[in-house]
């Protein structure tokens, strides 16, 4: 099988999803969004590459396809979700175009808060503004 950008972006928008979750930590005081993408198949065969090469990882995942073969889910997160999302974007065409587009600009704005930190550890409190643009984005590429 291949990785191939132009075929991943053409598997990607039949068979694939992405996800911005937005959780409120412990101490409330930000919150956090975590750019998830996947692709689900019943052929474990055509996910191996995307693990080997974007990382991530392959599990079963609940539910059957009218065959009744079990369905088996490929997952990444974060910088690797978006370098997915970045490799594919000049090959999509479809409907989930403006999808990708939100989530990778929403992923790379959060970039620098991956390294900068509070110096006791906690990640910076979002300002309204910057709150605001990101649930814009991420009720984007639910939409």
């Amino acid at each position: 099988m291949t990785t191939d950008p132009a075929w991943a972006a053409g598997l990607f928008e039949g068979e694939g999803w992405l996800y911005i979750k937005a959780t409120l930590p412990r101490d409330r005081r930000s919150t956090k969004f975590t750019l998830t993408v996947g692709m689900t198949n019943t052929d474990p065969l055509l996910l191996a590459p995307y693990g080997e090469t974007w990382g991530g990882r392959i599990r079963p995942r609940k539910g059957t396809v009218l065959s009744r073969k079990p369905l088996l889910e490929w997952r990444v997160e974060a910088r690797r979700a978006e370098a997915f999302l970045c490799a594919i974007l000049p090959h999509i065409r479809g409907a989930k175009r403006s999808k990708i587009e939100a989530a990778v600009a929403l992923s790379q704005r959060m970039r620098p808060e991956w390294r900068a930190r509070m110096s006791d550890g906690r990640i910076r409190v979002l300002t309204e503004e910057e709150l605001t643009w990101r649930q814009t984005l991420r009720r984007q590429t639910s939409a």
